[in-house]
């Protein structure tokens, strides 16, 4: 029994030595692989993960989802729209639950590796949002949990929206006239 733990160690030691040294000199090989290995692993891993980009890009107009989904886990601080980005956090999590079926959401920002020039440069990072749930609720998810956060993000929005009033009396000067009564 021992010897077989000893012989078992010394292979794990040596597949994790080649694998550092072949992705040390051969980084290329990886992002050819990578995509096999996931299509691998899925078949075991019980959970479906769902990316939301920010910009989806068409016309670099940001996704409606994704403005929903922001919204509706704006409810959580953790998620809160409107504050600056350096107090984000680059990857923050949060739980729901949908008629009794537990989701995970995850806010994530991909930073730029690439250094390039380039006239129109791409943003610095790249954001979306992860949802992650078990393989059995995916119909529940498809189906009913989506429509309604993205409904619900909308509502908050609505709901939030700042309200501009304009009046109509004449001033001095335009931008008297164009000020407006928040």
């Amino acid at each position: 029994m021992g010897q077989i733990w000893a012989n078992t160690g010394s292979t794990l030691a040596t597949l994790m030595f080649t694998y550092t040294i072949f992705r040390r000199w051969f980084p290329h090989v990886g992002d050819h692989l990578a995509p096999f290995f996931e299509r691998l692993f899925s078949r075991f891993y019980p959970y479906i993960q769902i990316k939301f980009h920010e910009y989806s890009g068409e016309h670099f107009k940001r996704s409606e989802i994704y403005s929903g989904i922001q919204s509706y886990l704006s409810r959580d601080s953790l998620f809160e729209p409107r504050s600056s980005k350096p107090t984000q956090p680059k990857e923050a999590k949060i739980t729901d639950e949908f008629e009794s079926v537990t989701v995970w959401w995850q806010s994530k920002k991909v930073g730029n590796t690439r250094q390039s020039f380039s006239f129109y440069p791409a943003a610095d990072e790249k954001r979306y949002y992860m949802l992650k749930f078990h393989r059995r609720d995916r119909e529940v998810i498809i189906e009913r949990y989506l429509e309604h956060v993205v409904k619900e993000g909308k509502m908050i929005d609505m709901k939030n929206r700042e309200r501009k009033l304009y009046s109509n009396t004449p001033g001095r000067t335009i931008e008297a006239r164009q000020s407006g009564v928040m």
